[in-house]
């Protein structure tokens, strides 16, 4: 959908009552999932998208229990396995990427709000061992003054002939030479970025929440599109983070949410996981959609810009719209 539809129809949908949406939505299991929670964006995120405040935060989740029941994932399972249990509209949050605003900020909240969630983490990353790529790309792009002289260097070398942000922000695990590049120039150094910011939890921090509660769950190792990696790469990234969450939290549920989205992701792969009992259940981040793949449940990005409101109401909307012309199914 082009960004000038995607307007109208929020503009639309912003207009309408929430609860009738919500009331002609046949989904009465939703899942709200963010990244991170903050009063002071850190670096490697304020070039990506929008960061909640913590006033911010708290309005949606204040939202989200008043008009939906919480729910833990013991009766998530139940329902996704046909036993009904939940007939109100009902919701289950999630975080992705393992940030250590998750449990200076995030978990304290919803500890003393009483709402259960998952943390998705990245096994490459948690103690800080590495940086997601696309974090280093908001590092370099936060050099403003410094990135023309930047293009041009890239450009002599011949790395790219196309601007510095509009090569570097892609969602592709190729450009770690081209940000390799760019680092020296501008003298950055990624490790002493982690040390000195420690933006990932520690395993002990996540052993905590799991003894808390909370669900600890695989967003594969190092976080690379999956519709840019051949099947094999992405259940070599899926399995093998999975076995981390395993060996560490021995969890009562193997989960597993896609990083980026599950664009593109074909059945032999689903089939491979859930044959071998690798995985109980995945996510994506399509919004308010169902999938062919029972066990693929799709969550609704939260970090746009705009309320909990706002955003489940065009979301509710939208599938409303989908549902006229029966394409509320992603196909496999």
């Amino acid at each position: 959908m082009n960004d000038n539809l995607k307007k109208l129809i929020f503009s639309f949908s912003s207009a309408l009552h929430f609860n009738s949406l919500k009331k002609i939505n046949p989904q009465k299991l939703i899942f709200p999932f963010y990244h991170a929670v903050s009063d002071e964006v850190p670096i490697h995120l304020e070039n990506l998208y929008p960061i909640k405040s913590v006033n911010e935060f708290v309005k949606d989740l204040d939202f989200l229990v008043k008009n939906y029941n919480v729910v833990d994932f013991e009766k998530v399972k139940a329902h996704l396995n046909g036993s009904n249990i939940i007939v109100k509209p009902s919701f289950f949050l999630s975080f992705d990427d393992g940030l250590s605003e998750v449990y200076d900020i995030i978990a304290p909240i919803l500890k003393q709000k009483g709402v259960p969630a998952a943390f998705f983490v990245n096994s490459d990353f948690v103690d800080n061992k590495d940086l997601f790529y696309r974090y280093k790309l908001s590092i370099i792009l936060s050099q403003k003054n410094k990135l023309s002289d930047l293009e041009n260097y890239l450009k002599s070398v011949g790395v790219f002939n196309s601007s510095l942000e509009k090569t570097l922000n892609i969602q592709d695990k190729n450009v770690s030479d081209v940000l390799k590049i760019a680092a020296e120039f501008l003298n950055i150094d990624f490790y002493d970025y982690l040390k000195k910011y420690k933006p990932y939890m520690t395993i002990n921090q996540l052993k905590e929440l799991s003894d808390n509660g909370f669900v600890i769950g695989a967003h594969s190792k190092s976080h690379l599109l999956y519709e840019k990696i051949g099947v094999d790469e992405q259940l070599s990234q899926t399995i093998d983070s999975l076995n981390f969450i395993v060996e560490n939290f021995n969890p009562l549920h193997k989960l597993f949410a896609f990083p980026f989205s599950d664009n593109g992701i074909k059945m032999e792969f689903f089939e491979k996981l859930f044959s071998e009992n690798i995985v109980d259940f995945t996510f994506g981040t399509a919004g308010i959609k169902k999938d062919s793949f029972a066990m693929n449940i799709q969550r609704i990005p939260m970090e746009n810009g705009n309320s909990a409101k706002k955003n489940l109401k065009y979301q509710y909307f939208y599938y409303f719209l989908r549902s006229l012309l029966n394409k509320n199914v992603i196909e496999r």
